[in-house]
């Protein structure tokens, strides 16, 4: 990963299109997930939903044995950041283009799978 002191280009070898359908799928499954773990129904999640996230991103930096130094794990962390940035401008685009947040066309665009509901719903 690089950071920023790096010029290092990214590579990617999933397509953006299914990039794109993984994260519509993680967003409305991760939201399905923690509505139903909430201790209030209905409550304002967006923090947890941002908790959540940033575990498995941690979670994968960790994982990253390159990162072997408290400034290494930073410049990881960034990247993440910068990734993050690119995605939010792109959103605010499509936002500003269609009216409809990125975040809420997930949410709405992905059908939760029945096997999710009924284990949910047996738990």
């Amino acid at each position: 990963m690089a950071g920023p002191s790096q010029t290092q280009t990214p590579q990617f070898f999933v397509s953006d299109a299914d990039k794109e359908a993984m994260a519509e799928q993680l967003v409305a499954q991760t939201m399905f997930a923690l509505d139903r773990l909430g201790d209030r129904p209905s409550a304002p999640i967006a923090d947890d939903f941002l908790d959540t996230l940033s575990r498995a991103c941690a979670a994968l930096l960790a994982a990253d044995t390159n990162l072997n130094t408290p400034a290494k794990q930073r410049q990881g962390a960034e990247s993440v950041a910068i990734h993050i940035v690119r995605h939010l401008r792109r959103y605010r685009e499509e936002q500003s283009e269609t009216g409809v947040s990125a975040f809420q066309r997930m949410v709405s665009s992905q059908e939760i799978p029945e096997e999710m509901r009924q284990s949910w719903s047996d738990s």
